[in-house]
């Protein structure tokens, strides 16, 4: 490797793929001695897994709120339920510009409810101490003593080298930025009972919600019973519409029928009216004929049968009359004998054809 370019020999990776690779616990140790990912006077074997190397609790903490440096060499650093807390990394990092690491969180320290406050990426060329921030989520005090395993990393080798980051003076050396101990000195921390209380309220919240969540579902539910129902109506008044609309066109024949059927009994109004008033005329006629034989029947009286027999009488003797002289051939055909008539000869025939 050449130290002075920053850059890791590629002969000490012959294997890997000369892109980017996850470096191995083999090839992390070899890269340690020749100087570079971690100081080996902060390195610790025990630390080294497959892929990763676990860093630990450096020697100097900080409380949020107070604003004062507590050394872990003496006492442990105690974190209090809903409080922050600041601490340095043990092991020193120095990275060639062509690795970076990318820092993971340890499962043991999420148990004890705390939450790791840092970013995920340390840039290629950075070199000094990691700086952590800490937030106790759980509702005991946290403490931790010095060289507890914190997060691990993972180191990459990239395809080529990036241009390296500045390393902070403070951090190089194993102390706190001052504009870090600034802002934990200043953090205002919430008590736990204070955060309890917030706790409760938000409890108290998430019940109102689901009681309301309740009520709605309890209004909504009757909605969409009403809506199915609406729809039903709905289908069966378009079905009502069809039929009531096949029923007009039934009713406009219908009705067309009852006009012709008007039409037709009016004319037969008028035909009967017209009859009646013929009924009414031969009615009159034979009143006024019976009227005028019982007027006649008055004035003949007594002489009235003599006169049939008269007028028989005359009846038959026109008709024997009209007999004579319509029809005499027959009549002396009845009364005469018959005549005699005298034989003619040939020579008299034949004279008398023209």
């Amino acid at each position: 490797m050449d130290k002075k370019k920053g850059t890791p020999e590629l002969s000490l990776f012959p294997e890997l793929d000369p892109k980017s690779a996850i470096l191995s616990s083999e090839e992390i140790r070899n890269m340690i001695s020749q100087g570079w990912l971690i100081v080996s006077s902060t390195f610790n074997a025990r630390c080294l897994q497959s892929t990763s190397y676990d860093v630990r609790v450096g020697k100097k903490g900080i409380i949020g709120g107070e604003g004062s440096i507590i050394d872990l060499t003496k006492e442990s650093l105690i974190i209090q339920p809903g409080s922050y807390a600041g601490l340095l990394s043990l092991e020193k990092i120095k990275l060639p510009n062509r690795v970076l690491a990318q820092i993971g969180s340890k499962r043991k320290p999420s148990y004890d409810g705390l939450i790791l406050l840092t970013g995920a990426i340390v840039d290629p060329g950075y070199e000094g101490h990691l700086l952590f921030g800490l937030y106790n989520a759980s509702t005991k005090k946290v403490v931790i003593p010095a060289q507890t395993k914190i997060c691990n990393l993972t180191f990459t080798l990239l395809s080529k080298d990036q241009d390296p980051v500045l390393s902070d003076p403070n951090l190089l050396v194993g102390d706190f930025p001052s504009d870090f101990v600034n802002n934990m000195a200043n953090m205002e921390v919430m008590p736990w009972a204070d955060i309890s209380d917030e706790v409760k309220h938000i409890q108290k919240l998430a019940k109102d919600i689901l009681e309301l969540r309740q009520k709605y579902e309890d209004v909504t539910e009757p909605i969409k019973l009403l809506t199915t129902n609406v729809s039903t109506v709905s289908s069966d008044v378009g079905r009502l519409t069809q039929e009531l609309k096949g029923l007009g066109e039934k009713v406009d024949k219908l009705d067309d029928a009852t006009k012709e059927n008007a039409r037709q009994l009016g004319e037969a109004i008028q035909g009967v009216r017209l009859l009646t008033s013929q009924v009414g005329d031969v009615k009159k006629m034979s009143e006024d004929h019976h009227q005028r034989i019982t007027d006649i029947r008055a004035r003949l009286g007594k002489y009235g049968v003599l006169l049939y027999i008269v007028g028989s009488i005359l009846l038959l003797v026109v008709g024997a009359l009209i007999n004579h002289y319509l029809f005499p051939t027959k009549a002396q055909d009845k009364y005469s004998p018959p005549a005699v008539v005298a034989p003619q000869s040939p020579s008299t025939e034949n004279t008398a054809k023209p």
